[in-house]
């Protein structure tokens, strides 16, 4: 089931941003980067074979071809952002493999 997304204006050719209630998306994969930020509620998040268990105030980043999956339990809201490789300069030369060692904050 693909969740409802809802465009909060900002939709370019570097990023989207999207609120996002009770988020259950199955597993994919792609080369932008994700950000998900949860207001409200709690979010099951699998990022290759790690699951998280995500509450109100967590943030979650899912690195360019990053295998992940997101599962909402009960209601929740976020914030959703994807991102380009591109728009990543943490290093000189921004790979679009980039991944973080601990993808919740």
């Amino acid at each position: 089931m693909l969740p409802k997304l809802k465009h909060v204006n900002v939709k370019n050719e570097f990023y989207n941003i999207w609120r996002v209630e009770n988020l259950n998306y199955i597993t994919h994969i792609h080369e932008e980067l994700e950000m998900v930020y949860i207001s409200q509620g709690q979010l099951e998040v699998t990022i290759e074979d790690t699951e998280y268990l995500l509450r109100a105030g967590d943030i979650c980043f899912a690195g360019s071809m990053q295998v992940h999956k997101y599962h909402s339990l009960a209601y929740s809201k976020c914030l959703m952002i994807g991102a380009s490789p591109s728009v990543v300069t943490l290093c000189q030369d921004a790979r679009k493999d980039f991944q973080l060692e601990c993808p919740v904050i």
